[in-house]
């Protein structure tokens, strides 16, 4: 980095305002210039060469940047052919309203109301996820769709490791681990609690909670009528 000429330091404060100008529209000028031979490199005459078959190698973009996310997108399709496609990245605030949201929905035979921003969260997440019939007020959750169906599908056990079925959903679609936390919080509000694989003892799920914690989900176990009439009826025992 090269100092101020000491003519600037001394210079009167308006010209030192007219060399500063001076500085900022050469640095424009010279990005300008570096965008420019860029686009020529790398769009105009460039190739880019993929490491697998059967991917296009086109540029169809006036921009890198939007070349990138082009191939990126093909990459990705090509890897996850039902990957879901979010307008932005999910964010933890947004996947905690879809997830309260889906609670309150339930077993997908009520519609729910929702507020603005759980509107957004609804279009932005739960309609690529394909987890929300949306009316003009209010919503209700589709439990038979792709991705909510294969996770109840893998879970439908009374003891599971929730590792098992995250290394599956994130092989099949390449869900991210705060998509796989928010399907992991349904279960646990649905029908399952969240132990320490290791220790056993309860742990709460939240979104965004360390990958490294390994959890196993627990069923509760239903009852008979007559186990809960027997259970519900049994005289308490003194201490």
């Amino acid at each position: 980095i090269q100092r101020p000429h000491v003519a600037t330091l001394n210079a009167a404060p308006a010209d030192r305002g007219r060399l500063v100008d001076q500085a900022h529209g050469r640095e424009k000028l010279l990005e300008e210039q570096v965008e420019a031979l860029l686009l020529e490199v790398y769009v105009k005459h460039g190739e880019w060469f993929p490491l697998i078959g059967d991917v296009e190698t086109r540029r169809p973009h006036e921009t890198i940047e939007d070349n990138l996310k082009h191939i990126a997108g093909l990459l990705m399709d090509r890897r996850y052919p039902q990957h879901p496609t979010f307008p932005a990245e999910p964010r933890k605030a947004d996947l905690q309203r879809l997830l309260d949201w889906m609670v309150a929905a339930g077993d997908a035979t009520t519609s729910v109301p929702y507020d603005e921003e759980t509107e957004r969260a609804l279009r932005q997440i739960g309609m690529p996820l394909e987890l929300v019939n949306l009316g003009q007020t209010k919503a209700s959750l589709k439990v038979t769709s792709t991705y909510l169906k294969d996770v109840l599908a893998r879970a439908d056990r009374d003891l599971v490791n929730w590792s098992e079925v995250a290394d599956a959903l994130r092989e099949q679609y390449g869900f991210q681990p705060l998509v796989l936390d928010l399907f992991l919080g349904f279960l646990c509000q649905r029908d399952h609690r969240a132990l320490n694989q290791v220790s056993g003892e309860p742990i709460e799920v939240t979104i965004g909670m360390p990958a490294s914690t390994l959890v196993r989900l627990e069923r509760g176990k239903l009852v008979s009528a007559a186990e809960w009439y027997q259970h519900s009826n049994r005289a308490p025992t003194n201490p």
